[in-house]
């Protein structure tokens, strides 16, 4: 078992209809267990703070760019400045949880996205916004976190499953 396996989550649920409109939910089963499959581990960090830093770049210099074109601004500045500060958010995050996991993918939970994403938040908006808008910002953000970890999560476990691997 491998934490990029999905075999800590639990099975989806399977509906059936009984008398008329009600539905009951129950445990989805399976008839013999899937053979074991060897998965990739995660690549190393410096690739994916690279990969995700040039997907950041180019999603937040779209949006400096529409952004300053929408006040009159020039918009190699507001490329430049939106799509920087959507890196720096970018690698922060992830340098977070590298650190709060240091190499041990077991202890990739929800609880780690959301941590870091609390701390990235909290201090965004501590700089941008004040001292006072930090905490229910970083409490947003450690929610946001968690969900999108766990729709991560599933979306891996659904992939698998559809391509034969689970």
């Amino acid at each position: 078992m491998t934490p990029l396996d999905g075999a800590c989550l639990p099975g989806l649920p399977v509906t059936s209809k009984q008398r008329g409109m009600t539905r009951t939910a129950s445990k989805a089963t399976t008839s013999a267990p899937s053979p074991p499959v060897e998965l990739p581990w995660p690549r190393p960090f410096a690739e994916r703070v690279r990969d995700y830093s040039a997907i950041a770049a180019y999603l937040g210099g779209t949006y400096g760019a529409a952004t300053a074109a929408k006040h009159g601004a020039p918009l190699l500045g507001g490329a430049v400045w939106i799509g920087g500060h959507w890196v720096l958010v970018t690698g922060s995050f992830l340098g977070i949880r590298e650190l709060l996991i240091q190499d041990r993918w077991e202890r990739d939970r929800e609880g780690v996205s959301g941590l870091a994403a609390a701390i990235i938040g909290g201090g965004v908006a501590a700089a941008h916004l004040g001292r006072r808008a930090a905490a229910p910002v970083s409490a947003g953000c450690f929610v946001g976190g968690c969900a999108l970890h766990y729709a991560h999560r599933w979306f891996l476990r659904f992939r698998m499953e559809h391509e034969g691997m689970a």
